[in-house]
């Protein structure tokens, strides 16, 4: 993607195009810093909780986004039903109901009919009970009444189950996380490992090269190209042994955790 906003960043005539594509693939550089930061003791443990978090909130996501559709389908058609059609519309729909989910209420806009009747009966002492207002449009009273509800629902219920998954992945994982930083500094290590040390995108010269060699050695009939990445040089009854071990060690975790829980339960009821 950086090759294609480069190039179109160079012809005139879409520059601008160009250089909005750049500044979106400098997202991408500033979220790979994350992958470095992994191999860190103290912070790459909570990257990993946190790519966990993210597909077990999906669902609660997915409700979420369910409940502001609803919301601001009615808010929008009640609140605005004289409005000829526009893709600003759809956007409408979620842009401030989404803000709602973070305390941003619009209380000028809740009920624009009613408070214009109550200001005018402050003010100038009329019947509020016969007051009209040319805010006041058909049904101006069920948009407060699902805004109401949504609010019960997505502020109370939604989000505070999916603080409640985020917090379930933490207890879950902090115990592990020295084994979870072993595991992502060695999957960096193989990573880098393989990974070509010339930088993109002349990575294209280095596959170039060893694309050579594949067709030279093959063509002088030789068996094996030189590779001087990572090996297991391990038989197989050796490897069905280190995994017979690790699934001893695996089974071993288990039942000490299985004591441990016992012991907890029983300590608490005699307490």
């Amino acid at each position: 993607t950086y090759v294609i906003a480069f190039f179109i960043r160079c012809n005139p005539s879409s520059r601008m195009v160009g250089r909005v594509l750049l500044v979106c693939n400098s997202v991408l550089w500033s979220l790979k810093l994350l992958d470095y930061l992994r191999v860190f003791r103290q912070l790459g443990p909570y990257i990993t909780m946190a790519a966990e978090m993210i597909p077990r909130m999906l669902p609660i996501l997915s409700m979420l986004f369910v409940s502001l559709l609803a919301f601001g389908l009615v808010r929008e058609a009640i609140t605005y039903p004289y409005e000829k059609w526009h893709w600003l519309l759809v956007r409408n729909i979620f842009y401030k109901p989404y803000f709602m989910l973070y305390g941003e209420v619009y209380a000028p806009e809740i009920d624009t009919c009613g408070d214009a009747i109550w200001e005018g009966h402050r003010k100038h002492g009329s019947d509020s009970s016969n007051s009209t207002s040319e805010n006041c449009v058909p049904g101006y009273f069920i948009a407060p009444l699902f805004m109401t509800v949504f609010m019960l629902i997505s502020n109370v219920l939604l989000m505070n189950t999916m603080v409640a998954c985020g917090t379930y992945v933490f207890e879950h994982n902090v115990e592990n996380t020295q084994e979870i930083w072993l595991f992502e500094r060695y999957s960096q290590v193989m990573e880098y490992d393989s990974t070509p040390f010339i930088p993109p995108p002349f990575t294209i010269f280095y596959h170039a090269f060893w694309l050579f060699r594949w067709m030279r050695a093959r063509k002088f009939s030789r068996k094996n190209v030189l590779d001087a990445s990572l090996k297991l040089f391990l038989s197989e009854e050796q490897i069905e042994k280190i995994h017979s071990f690790e699934e001893e060690c695996v089974e071993d975790m288990e039942r000490e955790k299985d004591i441990l829980s016992r012991v907890q339960m029983m300590s608490e009821s005699v307490t």
